[in-house]
């Protein structure tokens, strides 16, 4: 019953329309909000007790910087009590930053800060039916991790090399590029997109 959006990397405006499609079922109004202001408006006429959730709130903050201030304003100022807000984002760099960094517009507005820890080895073999204990499951999970989406990427029957081959080496393999692109995203040691 509450509500969700998967943000954008795009211009601002065109992150309020994303945010506004997702939800827009659910409010009372067809009004098309134009700014941060707008859309709060609206998610605030909805008078049931209510879930608002935004996943990949970084990619708000990378576009537009007053994006942590207009959710401070509407945080202090304006949300109602009945309404729970979930602000989430794959950039560790960034969340803890928007949320922990004492400079920030939201330091100190977060009642619960969630870690999501890799899952275990016992969590792969149960999503991808590989069988827990045995070694080349282990192995599998060694290639992949404790990211459930990289699991998508891993069929029990391929032989380990030729999932190896697959996910790493292969042109246009799943994985080749993802430790620069983790690293590229939470600016370790300097390194630019």
């Amino acid at each position: 019953g509450g509500m969700y959006s998967q943000a954008i990397e795009a211009y601002p405006d065109l992150q309020i329309q994303q945010i506004y499609n997702d939800i827009r079922s659910q409010l009372n109004s067809s009004i098309v909000p134009k700014n941060w202001p707008e859309l709060f408006e609206l998610i605030e006429s909805v008078k049931e007790p209510l879930v608002f959730c935004i996943d990949e709130f970084p990619y708000l903050v990378s576009t537009d910087p007053s994006v942590p201030s207009q959710f401070q304003k509407w945080l202090d100022h304006t949300k109602k009590r009945n309404l729970f807000v979930i602000l989430c984002g794959s950039s560790q760099r960034t969340m803890l930053n928007e949320f922990l960094n004492a400079a920030s517009p939201l330091y100190g507005r977060a009642d619960c800060i969630l870690k999501i820890e890799p899952m275990n080895y016992a969590a792969f073999c149960l999503a991808t039916h590989c069988p827990y204990g045995d070694i080349d499951s282990f192995k599998k999970y060694s290639l992949v991790g404790g990211i459930p989406k990289y699991w998508t990427y891993v069929d029990k029957s391929t032989p380990i090399l030729e999932l190896i081959e697959d996910l790493y080496f292969a042109s246009g393999s799943y994985l080749e590029g993802e430790p620069k692109r983790l690293l590229l995203d939470e600016n370790v040691n300097g390194l630019a997109p």
